[in-house]
């Protein structure tokens, strides 16, 4: 994240995805604060059954056999209702990415 001051000017930056900020997402945050916090995220999935809305970030892999690791927050009415993390592993069997 970079900060900047009223002239536009950049006055600091920071890692808004270390695992300390992560978690700072708690229950009932709005849509609007997730983003203040985290910026920008990489995908939105909407599940119609569930009503959940769930945003997730690429995060540091903290484990070697992972291609990726994502930290996902799940919205209800635009409000957080939990989050998780998710994990892509290389296809044993083709060298693919599976999930």
């Amino acid at each position: 994240m970079i900060e900047v001051d009223t002239e536009g000017r950049i006055v600091g930056h920071h890692d808004a995805l270390t695992r300390d900020n992560l978690q700072r997402v708690r229950e009932g945050m709005t849509l609007e604060a997730v983003q203040r916090l985290l910026g920008q995220h990489r995908r939105v999935t909407r599940y119609r059954l569930s009503g959940e809305e769930v945003w997730d970030w690429n995060v540091e892999n903290v484990d070697p056999g992972v291609i990726a690791t994502y930290f996902n927050v799940h919205f209800v009415d635009h409000r957080v209702v939990r989050t998780s993390f998710s994990y892509e592993y290389p296809n044993a069997n083709d060298g693919e990415r599976a999930q």
